[in-house]
């Protein structure tokens, strides 16, 4: 058994409740703030004092969380705020001021005083655009990333950007049938919901806001957390509860939207909602949806957990939606979500080959990196070996990270013992975490499969096996980019802080790879990269403000393979041929040039007769490829599946899908017979076969899976030829799988 490291790659929140909100005293909440400022400033990897600048950014991020979208506040209050605490927030912080030397976050409070003013006009405001009628068949526009643009310079200017927000969600409602009374009564209640969220906050929920963009203003994976309820606090409840719908969500310009899912949970196997998509409504079971846009995020996450087998019906805007006019309704049962589901697993794909012959090919999934999964994926290899497998995909697309010395155990499966990843701290101290197992339970032909949803621990793996020359790294454009680690500090254990003081989540390190670069905001770039839209939506680490910049240290002592150098730049050019003629990827391209040139429009019309005929459009387009794809046929394909389950009890793998029978189709209307052509692995679609079971997920070989068996085959060609030639370097791996 390999040593494990008992290293967190991030040290989590413990749940805490309380009965009531914490009244904060000025002086404790000013407390507080310096204790924050201070371990920031000290201890933080950025190695920043509180200044002027962060100061500047510490204003801004504050005023954006309380009004991103540049509606509420007029501009004379940002100005007179902005001359009044911009440069000064840090003084207020440490109590330096020449006539107030007691720290203090009065600021934050004046601010928000200010906002609970505005506000409350703006709904007044509201409430009279609602009684209005509206005309749809003139060329008004709306600004669609009001983030952007300046505050409104007068109360006429921020009416008229109520009545175009207004007329925008009447069109919506319009446009998806529904009544314009309907329409308004859910928009009456939402804003009535808004105002009242806001003006009832409590104080330490004030100084979570305060203290949070002040932390945000050093990186965005660090955050201040109130004693009574956090933004963290709730999305990972969401993500790591055992009953609830498996989602970690957050709170983006008014919307609450889905960042990941939980492999297994009601949400990932439902396949009918995404990362990026956007929740407007939820309704428990049969009652009326209650409109969750502009709502906090806490509330929206109390609506959608309940109990045990109790539904939740959710209404999504697609992330594809740029300008939100796509919903879309399902139903979802809340589950103790079965960690079995979460654990590695495998899948063996059957086809022919182009003399005839059967190739099996293995698909090895880690969701994530859980307690013993180093130990769980090395039975399935091991099992894998008696099953006769040519190679290996290790799909890591929607790993998230977790526990790192279950990263370094598993990468260091594929390669003898060496250091696997580099950890350094502001002051310089390196430790470099090593597999010190010298036996390789895996040798042969290797493909990882990585996405723009790969992060943290998920790409130590990639970037290693990459360096080492290992594996071929098959995927987007580049992985996440999250490389560094936060601790959390309880700050009521510090001296002279109130007894509930919350606490702090900031970043205190990074991760190097063996060659010495980093995967901050660089992630992994694959060897060969695969057309998708989540390289276009802004996903990444390198997106968020004020990330921590890319450096580089050192490279560790690692001895490198060279298994896949000589081969890359053929199978480069092979997939790219393919690729050319395969449907899903020609659907996939015609997503991005209409997702680009959506995305580049700053308005969107609120002329119905330009915006129904596009929706039209929409529908229509998605009917066809559904019935397109629902009529292919796979003859000579089987998918079987192996479990942890199976792998233990040594059962059979179970057949999943095998293309000869037609009762594993999805059958269409108008059936169309499509050939397995010279071998080729036939296309088959994420959206072919969908269901709530785990049979009908593992059944599935979206394009990007397809495309990696394909390149795996033509490695395992290569390298066959090379077996037959005299380089040693892949002949080597060609007779060791």
């Amino acid at each position: 058994m390999k040593t494990k490291f008992r290293i967190a790659l991030c040290l989590f929140l413990m749940v805490m409740t309380y009965a009531q909100a914490l009244e904060l005293s000025m002086r404790q909440s000013g407390k507080i703030t310096e204790v924050v400022g201070h371990i920031l400033s000290q201890s933080h990897l950025r190695q920043k004092w509180l200044d002027n600048d962060i100061s500047n950014i510490f204003f801004d991020n504050y005023l954006d969380s309380l009004d991103l979208n540049h509606q509420i506040f007029l501009q004379s209050d940002v100005n007179e705020f902005r001359q009044k605490y911009q440069d000064l927030l840090d003084d207020y912080t440490f109590g330096i001021l020449e006539n107030n030397r007691v720290p203090n976050a009065a600021p934050a409070f004046e601010i928000f005083e200010r906002f609970k003013e505005r506000i409350q006009e703006r709904r007044k405001v509201i409430g009279e655009l609602l009684d209005q009628e509206y005309k749809f068949d003139v060329d008004d526009e709306i600004m669609i990333k009001r983030s952007e643009e300046p505050w409104p310079g007068s109360e006429g200017e921020a009416r008229e950007l109520w009545r175009l927000r207004i007329k925008y969600d009447l069109l919506q409602g319009r446009l998806g049938k529904e009544e314009i009374s309907e329409v308004k009564e859910r928009l009456s209640k939402r804003y009535d919901r808004l105002v009242k969220d806001f003006i009832t906050l409590e104080p330490d929920e004030v100084l979570q806001i305060y203290l949070t963009a002040l932390s945000n203003a050093y990186d965005p994976h660090s955050n201040y957390m109130s004693p009574t309820t956090a933004d963290d606090f709730y999305i990972k409840n969401v993500h790591n509860e055992l009953t609830g719908i498996g989602a970690l969500l957050r709170s983006n310009e008014g919307y609450c939207q889905i960042v990941s899912l939980v492999p297994g949970g009601p949400a990932d196997k439902s396949k009918k909602i995404k990362p990026g998509d956007k929740i407007i409504a939820v309704a428990q079971d049969d009652d009326e949806p209650v409109d969750v846009v502009e709502m906090k995020l806490n509330k929206v996450v109390q609506l959608i957990r309940g109990k045990l087998k109790s539904k939740v019906k959710l209404t999504i805007i697609p992330a594809k939606s740029v300008d939100g006019s796509e919903t879309r309704e399902l139903t979802l049962v809340r589950e103790k979500i079965e960690l079995k589901e979460q654990f590695a697993k495998a899948r063996i794909v059957e086809l022919p080959s182009k003399l005839g012959k059967t190739r099996r090919l293995a698909v090895l999934t880690v969701p994530q990196y859980y307690e013993n999964v180093a130990a769980d994926t090395a039975l399935i290899l091991k099992r894998l070996d008696k099953e006769d497998i040519e190679g290996v995909a290790l799909d890591l697309r929607r790993n998230g990270g977790g526990i790192l010395p279950e990263a370094v155990e598993l990468t260091g499966l594929f390669f003898p013992e060496g250091p696997v990843v580099q950890v350094q701290n502001y002051v310089k101290q390196k430790q470099v975490l090593k597999d010190e197992d010298p036996s390789t339970v895996y040798d042969g032909p290797l493909v990882v499969m990585v996405s723009n949803l790969s992060a943290s621990a998920a790409e130590i793996t990639a970037a290693a096996l990459q360096d080492y020359g290992r594996a071929l790294i098959v995927g987007d454009k580049t992985t996440h980019g999250k490389g560094t680690v936060q601790t959390l500090v309880e700050l009521n254990k510090i001296r002279n802080t109130p007894k509930e003081s919350g606490l702090l989540k900031y970043t205190i390190s990074k991760f190097y790879r063996v060659e010495g670069s980093t995967t901050q905001r660089n992630g992994v770039t694959p060897d060969i990269i695969l057309p998708s839209i989540y390289d276009y939506m802004e996903l990444g680490e390198a997106h968020l403000p004020q990330s921590l910049e890319p450096d580089s240290i050192d490279p560790a002592d690692y001895e490198i393979m060279h298994r896949v150098r000589d081969t890359v730049d053929t199978l480069k050019k092979t997939s790219a041929e393919r690729i050319k003629n395969v449907t899903d990827f020609q659907y996939i391209m015609d997503d991005i040039k209409r997702y680009q040139e959506t995305k580049e429009r700053k308005t969107v019309s609120l002329n119905e007769e330009k915006r129904a005929p596009e929706k039209e459009e929409d529908k229509t387009r998605i009917e066809k490829r559904d019935a397109e794809r629902k009529a292919r046929r796979y003859p000579g394909l089987k998918i079987f599946r192996l479990t942890m389950d199976e792998v233990r009890g040594q059962k059979p793998a179970k057949l999943l899908f095998n293309g000869d029978k037609e009762e594993y189709y999805d059958v269409a209307e108008d059936e169309a017979e499509e050939k397995v052509k010279d071998g080729n692995l036939p296309e088959i679609d994420e959206n072919s076969y969908v269901g709530d079971d785990q049979d009908e997920m593992d059944k599935r070989l979206d394009a990007y899976t397809r495309e990696s068996i394909e390149i795996l085959k033509d490695y395992i060609d290569e390298l066959n030829k090379a077996d037959k030639t005299d380089n040693p370097q892949l002949s080597a791996q060609a007779g060791n799988h």
